[in-house]
C-alpha cells in the first residue's frame, strides 16, 4: 500500500468511524420509534429524492478517493463506500423498497440489535484506524 492509499484509508476512516458510531447511537436510542418514523419518511417524496442524491454523492466521493483493497481497513472502507452509493441510488430510484426493508429491520428486534451492534463495531474499528493506528 502506498502512502497516498494509506492516507486515503485513514481520512475516510476518520469520517466514517464516528458517523457509524453516531448511527448506532441513533438506532439504539430511537429503537421503538423507528418503525413509526420510517413510513412517515417514505411519504415525503422531495426529502427522499434529496436524501438519495446526497447519499449517492457522498458514496461516489468516497469511492473516487478510495477504491483499493490493500488491507482489511481499506477493504472495509471501499465496501462501505460502495454500499453507501448503492443505498443512495436505490433511495432515489426505489424509495419504497429501501424504506420497506428498513422498516422490516426496525420491526425485528434481533435483526435491529445485530445491525446496531455491527454499525457500532465497524464505527469503533474505523475510528481506531483513522485516529489511533499507525498504519491503515
Amino acid at each position: 500500500m502506498t502512502d497516498a492509499q494509506a492516507n486515503a484509508t485513514r481520512i475516510i476512516a476518520r469520517i466514517a468511524g464516528p458517523y457509524l458510531i453516531f448511527i448506532a447511537i441513533i438506532m439504539f436510542s430511537l429503537y421503538e420509534q423507528l418503525p413509526l418514523i420510517l413510513p412517515a419518511f417514505a411519504h415525503d417524496k422531495p426529502l427522499l429524492l434529496v436524501t438519495g442524491a446526497f447519499t449517492t454523492v457522498i458514496g461516489l466521493t468516497a469511492l473516487a478517493f478510495h477504491h483499493h483493497l490493500t488491507s482489511i481497513a481499506a477493504i472495509v472502507v471501499t465496501v462501505l463506500a460502495a454500499l453507501i452509493t448503492l443505498r443512495g441510488v436505490m433511495l432515489g430510484l426505489t424509495p419504497e423498497l429501501v424504506i420497506g426493508m428498513a422498516t422490516q429491520v426496525a420491526r425485528n428486534p434481533i435483526v435491529m440489535l445485530v445491525a446496531t451492534a455491527l454499525s457500532a463495531l465497524l464505527g469503533i474499528y474505523l475510528t481506531f484506524v483513522g485516529w489511533v493506528a499507525k498504519r491503515a
